[in-house]
């Protein structure tokens, strides 16, 4: 029996479950998932995305089998210190170098090594409620991640090995509010028509949106087969998240203190969070902050003091989910039913306020779901076997940067626009050759970085994804033709594949495949 473990990497927080492929039916993925978090530790916040490393707490340690680096509850331990070296976000810092003492290494390899812990973590649970463990891994990732980025990430996640050196195998990757939306459409849209949601995932670091459509009946695919789910659209912001409110309400609680007192800004951190936490159910809470010099500092925060002061960032939240409405209402289909909050930060009343206010076709329509967990639960539904039951597409515009005829002005054909369900084969261009004796041609294909780019801005508009060289093994006059096109498969594999357009010259079609993983999925 096969097991696949579903995994919300989050900037704060993590969260593991798993489906076993015995679990899944219909299509509907109606499975249910179970967690995979430690009995012995409180569960309703995950396992803290935390990596530490300090040089002192690694020459105090005596037994060499748990020398630092730490992660996740290891790293909240007392001998992790200094607390300034508990490094979180670390999706947001990807690629970053990363300075802690004499550590060997980056954020990346931090990811790895974090993503490795919780892999481990998860399969101990996983070994005593069902006797075996799993390399198979589900992932989430944020919306606003690029194609580039969420390679990384998989490779990242890939490099982890379990406990017996079998390397972590990523069977699936989904944007993280479609996996909020799949998780709610699956408990909950039971229904014999068509169902449509919108999910604002408002996390630790980023805010990701996803319009998702259940079809009860199904839908015939372009291969032929039947699909029950369809994500339609995704968005979201990269740079805001829960960690800036809680940031907001650290900048309010300095104004509130005199203004000689200084404080340990990772202590008045966490003071922040949970003060905002508190003002979920309560207009006002009381927040006793110990001072740099060991005074007690007592401070009163209201939940409309708070919310003014953290209004510019749910404005941007706002705004984002406008514009992923209205480009979403251009496809002429059916408007979402409900907004699905998930994520933990989506609990702040002012959230539901905010939506319900700015559209009031959703009033009375806003419902918070697992805002911890559905986004694990999500991925593992999205991991199993049937996940050819989801509609994938392309999220950003696909061409080959070409040059305008008769000048060296470039420009990209689009072939593949977004939003084209998956698979997808595109037309085959026709280009020339610029120079005489030309031996070689090169075609790159280039990606939007956003929604409707300009074609004509290439530097600003789009990104390098991969290139193919054609070989002609021969010199070609000025103007021989050459026939490129687009290919990708159902499960996200781009093929860029490029020949000679005369057959007779006897020239063998050349190609180039990755992995094209930012899917509106």
């Amino acid at each position: 029996m096969a097991f696949i473990m579903g995994m919300d990497f989050g900037n704060w927080f993590s969260y593991l479950c798993y489906v076993n492929d015995d679990q899944a039916f219909g299509g509907r993925l109606g499975s249910k998932p179970k967690d995979l978090l430690p009995n012995n530790r409180p569960n309703d916040n995950g396992y803290p995305s935390i990596f530490f490393y300090s040089k002192s707490a690694a020459d105090k340690c005596t037994d060499p089998n748990r020398r630092p680096p730490w992660y996740g509850y290891e790293a909240l331990r007392r001998k992790a210190t200094p607390a300034s070296h508990r490094v979180r976000g670390l999706k947001r810092k990807m690629g970053q170098p990363l300075q802690l003492d004499d550590w060997d290494g980056d954020v990346d390899k931090a990811i790895t090594l974090l993503i490795q812990y919780l892999v481990r973590e998860g399969n101990k649970v996983l070994q005593t409620e069902e006797m075996t463990t799993t390399n198979q891994l589900s992932l989430a990732y944020p919306a606003t991640f690029n194609t580039a980025q969420v390679l990384h990430l998989k490779d990242l996640a890939q490099a982890a090995t379990l406990e017996d050196g079998r390397h972590v195998q990523v069977v699936g990757m989904i944007a993280e509010p479609a996996a909020g939306a799949l998780d709610y459409l699956a408990e909950h849209g039971h229904t014999d028509h068509d169902y449509t949601v919108l999910t604002y995932d408002l996390g630790g670091g980023t805010f990701d949106l996803a319009v998702v459509t259940a079809y009860p009946q199904g839908k015939t695919s372009a291969s032929g087969g039947t699909y029950y789910y369809d994500v339609e659209k995704t968005g979201g912001l990269a740079t805001v998240g829960g960690c800036d409110f809680d940031r907001e309400m650290a900048d309010l609680l300095r104004r509130k203190a005199p203004q000689n007192v200084r404080f340990d800004e990772e202590k008045l951190m966490v003071d922040a969070e949970n003060a905002k936490i508190d003002l979920t159910d309560g207009t006002e809470t009381e927040v006793s902050i110990i001072a740099t010099d060991s005074r007690a500092v007592e401070l009163t925060v209201t939940r409309d003091e708070f919310e003014r002061a953290a209004a510019p960032l749910m404005r941007q939240t706002i705004e984002e989910t406008r514009r992923v409405l209205a480009e979403y209402a251009t496809t002429g289909k059916p408007a979402p039913e409900f907004i699905v909050l998930t994520g933990g930060a989506s609990q702040m009343p002012m959230v539901r306020r905010e939506l319900e206010e700015n559209f009031p076709q959703f009033r009375g329509k806003v419902a918070c779901y697992r805002p911890n967990r559905a986004i694990a639960y999500g991925a593992a539904r999205y991991g199993t076997p049937v996940s050819d039951f989801v509609q994938m597409r392309v999220r950003y515009d696909l061409g080959i940067r070409l040059y305008h005829r008769n000048t060296d002005d470039l420009f990209v054909d689009v072939m593949i626009p977004a939003g084209s369900p998956l698979p997808f084969t595109s037309e085959n261009n026709i280009s020339e050759t610029r120079a005489e004796d030309q031996m070689q041609s090169f075609f790159v294909v280039m990606e939007g970085r956003f929604d409707n780019p300009d074609p004509e801005e290439i530097d600003t508009d789009f990104r390098r994804i991969v290139s193919v060289s054609l070989d002609f093994g021969r010199k070609v006059p000025k103007g021989t033709e050459c026939a490129s096109r687009l290919i990708v498969d159902k499960n996200g594999l781009l093929t860029i594949e490029a020949r000679e357009a005369d057959d007779s010259a006897g020239s063998k079609p050349v190609s180039v495949s990755c992995q094209l993983e930012n899917l509106s999925n």
